[in-house]
């Protein structure tokens, strides 16, 4: 079964997110509502579901953007006072 798939490189200018008809079946297994191939990719196709999975995820991306952006300017008030080097950004682990 395919997995959510997420395309990035370190020199890229876009972040890249895709969910796929196996993924719509492995979550329905999971939260124990398994549905059939056919079904899952009308989920997909229903474009008012697909318009508010998008913008859920595009809204996550900017709150994580947001919020690295923050913790980024807190980590370099933070090296200003203390004399402490910064480290950069954190990695994000999913």
């Amino acid at each position: 079964m395919g997995c959510i798939m997420l395309n990035f490189e370190t020199d890229t200018e876009r972040v890249t997110a895709e969910i796929t008809t196996s993924d719509v079946l492995r979550i329905a297994r999971e939260v124990g509502m398994p549905v059939s191939t056919k079904e899952a990719e009308r989920f997909l196709r229903d474009g008012a579901r697909a318009h508010r999975m998008w913008k859920q995820m595009i809204d996550a991306g900017r709150q994580y953007i947001a919020e690295s952006l923050e913790a980024e300017r807190q980590d370099l008030w933070w090296s200003e006072i203390s004399g402490e080097p910064h480290e950069g950004p954190q990695e994000y682990d999913a």
